[in-house]
This record gives C-alpha cells, structure tokens and sequence, in this order.
C-alpha cells in the first residue's frame, strides 16, 4: 500500500493547480484553477490549438488564431496585437475589452483607465467615458468625474454604472459615505432606487446601519423597505439584533410584528424573541405556521343497513 501512494504522490504534485494557469493536455488546452468548494477545476478552451497556444497571463491567453479571456473565446479579437492590461481589461489594434466584451473604444491613443475598484473601472478617451464595457454615450468627458465605485457625474447628469440616474442633479449630488444611499437637493436614492417622499435634508443612516430615517419615515436599510407608519423621533433598535420598535409598534428588519406584545417584549438575541405569550423566531410566533391547515381526515360513514325484504 505504500508503495502505490509513492507512485501515486508524483501524479497528484503534477496534476495539482496551486495557482490559475494554462496547460496542455492531450490534443486540448485547459485552464486549471483551484476553488474552496470544488478543490482543482479545468475548463477547456473551446477549439484552442494545443500546438500554438501562447499564454498572456494566467488569465489571458491565444492560439495561432483565437483569443481567450480565461476560458471563454473573444470573438474577434486580433491575436497578432493581444496586449494585456490589468484583470480584466487587454486589448489589441482594433478595441479594448472587458472580459470578453469589446468595448468600442472610439480613440484608441487617448484611452485611458481613470478609476480601479477591483475587477471594475471608469475610463475616457476624447470622445466618450466608460464603466466596465458599457460606453456613457453623451457624456461630457471634459467635466467627467468618478464620484466612487459605481457613480461618476458630468456637468449634466450623475451615472450609475455607467447608466444615467434619472432626475438627479450633478451639482448637489453626494453619496452617503459607507453606505449605499445617496442624494441630491431633492432625493435620496439606494442604490438606483428612488426612496420617494424622502426628505434629503433631514435623511440620515443610523448608526447601526440598520435602519434610516428622515422626519417623517423610516427604512429598513439594506434593502430600502419602508416601515409604514414607523414614528422616527421615537424608533430604536433593540441591542445588538434584528428587531426595533417605535413608541407602538415592533419590527423584525423590515417586517412588522403586528401580535407581539409591546409591554413585555424582549429581543434577545439577533432573530430570537419573547414576549409573556410566548417566543418568536423572526417575525414569527414559535407557534406560528405557514402552512394551510390540513384537510380534515376523512371518517368512513358507516354503510346504511340493507331494507327488510
């Protein structure tokens, strides 16, 4: 038994992938990958040619005639010119891409990044900006300016990745810092949702960034839910959980909880409740179900006993 894991031990040090990179195997090309949830991957490169094949990067790579992003074929990129940039934008002669997606760069010698967050950026040439692979037609580049990760603003308009925010005005325009609000001297916005009534002058995120209010609302945070008729001068969060209350009613996240007890109710631990009737899990009673009732079981009726003769 030994001796087989010896033989077997140079095999596995072989085939293992540490690190993202591109091997030959056979008559294909594969990219091997290592993920936490299926140990080591290898994806083939549809139609690569294992005899020409040239990687770039350890995600970028070509044969005698196609371009591959990682895995996945570039439709038209040109292999002569395949210059990578940074994860995940290269470009050849003719375009820039993102991923696989050509971005239609109109000035291919005045193209430049402006912004990194991660895998995503903001970029310009002279005649247009971009976000990923989307061109911001119309915008004005010489006033164009990346606000944060997925907003930037002209002198005419605010965009959200890359896509016009309706009715948002680019002088007053701010984002709420560390958070996904923001607003201008008329609205707040989550994300590209419109909190409508939202009063931007009074508008705050709580300190525990559960929840929001202005002077005359409140909302749940992390999805913008407006808790109807929530009093805002008098609504807290209940310790370190997921509950809250006004001065008359109590709130799972956004839910309220119109049979809790507000005398006796308890948080007591992030979904985990009581009140003197009893305990909550959520916004639910213990005792509390989802289900329809179940059909009542059927009874046999007896059988009417034959007539006399």
């Amino acid at each position: 038994m030994k001796k087989v894991l010896l033989a077997i031990l140079p095999i596995l040090l072989l085939t293992a992938c540490d690190s993202p990179e591109y091997r030959i195997q056979g008559d294909v090309v594969v990219r091997c990958h290592w993920t936490f949830s299926f140990g080591t991957l290898y994806d083939t490169l549809p139609g690569a040619d294992p005899e020409t094949f040239v990687p770039v990067t350890d995600w970028l790579g070509h044969d005698s005639e196609r371009v591959y992003f990682m895995h996945y074929l570039v439709p038209g990129a040109d292999v002569s010119t395949l210059e990578a940039k940074r994860y995940p934008l290269f470009c050849d002669k003719n375009d820039y891409y993102y991923e696989t997606k050509p971005m239609h760069v109109a000035d291919m010698a005045s193209f430049k990044t402006i912004k990194w967050y991660s895998d995503d950026f903001w970029a310009k040439d002279s005649r247009y900006a971009y976000y990923d692979s989307v061109r911001i037609e119309g915008a004005d580049v010489r006033s164009f300016k990346v606000i944060d990760h997925w907003l930037a603003r002209d002198k005419y308009h605010v965009y959200m990745d890359g896509l016009i925010l309706p009715d948002a005005d680019p002088a007053t325009f701010k984002t709420i810092k560390y958070t996904a609000y923001s607003r201008d001297k008329s609205h707040v916005w989550h994300f590209d949702e419109l909190l409508v009534g939202a009063d931007p002058a009074t508008f705050e995120v709580m300190k525990n960034t559960k929840y929001c209010r202005d002077k005359s609302h409140v909302w749940f945070y992390f999805d913008g839910t407006l808790l109807v008729g929530a009093d805002p001068a008098t609504f807290e969060v209940l310790g370190d959980t997921d509950y809250s209350r006004d001065k008359s009613h109590i709130w799972y996240k956004g839910e309220l909880i119109p049979d809790a007890d507000y005398e006796t109710f308890v948080a007591d631990y992030e979904s985990f409740a009581h009140d003197k009737y009893g305990y909550f899990t959520c916004a639910l009673r213990d005792n509390d179900t989802d289900e329809p009732d179940s059909e009542e079981p059927a009874v046999d009726e007896p059988e009417p006993e034959p007539e006399p003769e």
